[in-house]
Order: structure tokens, then C-alpha cells, then sequence
């Protein structure tokens, strides 16, 4: 998977989060356009629901890792993780509406 792959490159962590970004962005326009990333996750059946949602919160802390790597390192000012995490998740999820 793309994300195991980033986080043990040994590129720098400013590299692993633009490769990331640019990898979910190419997924929601390239490889699912007009599929149910459109739709709300509660038109999902439960077992997709629950599906999706592991996987999310898979690419969430993975995300949050490179971003944690990237503050610890100095290359990034210090900031909470988590937040930085939900707003480019979010701008990155909101691309289908």
C-alpha cells in the first residue's frame, strides 16, 4: 500500500505528505470518479460502512505520523497533529461535492 511505502522511504517528511496529498487527490478524480466516495458514508451498507471506515482511519494516522515526523524533525512548525490531519483530509474528501 502507498502509505506503508511512504512511511518507511527515507524521504524527508515534507516529500511523504506531498506524495500523499497528491496520491488521494489522483484517487478521488482519477480512479472514483462518480463512485460512493460521492455519497454520504450513510448510504453505505454497514459492512462497507465499517470498511470504509477502518481504512480512513488507517490513512488518518498514517497522515498524522509524516505530519508528527515533520515537527519533530524541525521541518514543520509545530502544530496539533490532528487537526492538521482532519483539515487536509477533509479539503482532499470535500473535491467530490
Amino acid at each position: 500500500m502507498l502509505l506503508d511505502d511512504v512511511e518507511r522511504s527515507s524521504d524527508p517528511p515534507d516529500q511523504k505528505l506531498r506524495c500523499l496529498i497528491v496520491a488521494f487527490v489522483h484517487a478521488i478524480l482519477d480512479e472514483f470518479p462518480g463512485t460512493a466516495l460521492g455519497l454520504e458514508l450513510e448510504a453505505l451498507s454497514p459492512s462497507h460502512l465499517r470498511a470504509v471506515i477502518a481504512r480512513r482511519d488507517q490513512v488518518d494516522q498514517g497522515l498524522r505520523r509524516v505530519i508528527d515526523q515533520g515537527i519533530r524533525t524541525g521541518q514543520f512548525d509545530p502544530a496539533n497533529v490532528k487537526f492538521l490531519s482532519f483539515a487536509i483530509l477533509g479539503a482532499i474528501n470535500w473535491i467530490p461535492r
